[in-house]
């Protein structure tokens, strides 16, 4: 679950720094196109639109910089007190039971009393079994406290992705518009 929400917002993130790339590279060849309509390589008007290109396009990256480094604290967060703590006992529960089987071998000779060790380890599952009902009714809950937080943090994240990937249009829009009165 973890990873299908990371792999989600990656995918979104990554969707739309392509679409930028893309459209950037389509306004790019625009203005490449005016250059050798009016076959002046020093335009002025070619010039400012390269410039206002390039800087639509630092905004645009910095947008998503911004998103992502949003995401990152809050998921950085989200994992300290959330993801770790679980990984944490689940080891700790791993490392207590192999100490119980060791102490089980350590006491009955298992060659000689195998019966004894095998009932001795069931009666340990089973005792076991209940204190791993409650870690995983405890995993259970927070992961749905996890996901819940992440469908918020997208809920937010997504909107400002798709608001830099328009503000990118929209300037590039406006800077392919300009070419039809680049002339000098």
């Amino acid at each position: 679950m973890v990873k299908n929400h990371h792999a989600r917002t990656v995918s979104r993130m990554g969707f739309i720094g392509q679409e930028i790339m893309n459209f950037h590279d389509e306004v790019s060849r625009a203005i490449q196109d005016r250059r050798v309509q009016i076959n002046n390589d020093d335009a002025v008007c070619i010039a400012n639109a390269e410039r206002d290109l390039a800087t639509s396009f630092e905004e645009a990256g910095n947008e998503l910089t911004l998103a992502s480094r949003d995401w990152y604290d809050e998921i950085s967060l989200i994992d300290d007190e959330f993801i770790t703590p679980l990984l944490d006992e689940m080891d700790i529960i791993k490392a207590l039971l192999e100490i119980e089987v060791f102490g089980i071998l350590g006491v009955y000779n298992f060659v000689d009393d195998s019966e004894t060790v095998i009932i001795t380890l069931a009666l340990e599952a089973a005792l076991w079994g209940a204190l791993f009902e409650l870690f995983v009714s405890e995993i259970y809950t927070d992961f749905v406290i996890f996901d819940t937080l992440t469908n918020q943090k997208n809920a937010q994240i997504f909107p400002m992705l798709d608001e830099g990937l328009n503000n990118f249009r929209a300037a590039g829009n406006l800077i392919r518009n300009s070419l039809a009165n680049c002339n000098e």
